[in-house]
């Protein structure tokens, strides 16, 4: 029952992409060729990788800022 479960768990991450990135494209193909069109649909894939890496690091840089004014906190209070 735990792999079914997990296997679910990973469908939903990846359907949920692909959610996003369908909602970000639309719907109509924008090109006529199929070559163009899986180029745009790389080409989003490929933005959405980077704002999810940028968000990312931004949480990273947030908390080790958090970590650095707790320790200057902690040591004026010595």
């Amino acid at each position: 029952m735990r792999r079914g479960r997990e296997k679910l768990r990973e469908r939903v991450e990846v359907e949920h992409r692909l959610a996003h990135l369908s909602q970000r494209q639309s719907n109509n193909a924008h090109y006529l060729s199929t070559r163009k069109n899986t180029f745009d649909v790389r080409r989003h894939a490929a933005v959405m990788n980077l704002e999810v890496t940028r968000a990312e690091l931004v949480v990273q840089q947030q908390v080790l800022a958090n970590a650095a004014q707790h320790d200057n906190s902690n040591r004026s209070a010595l």
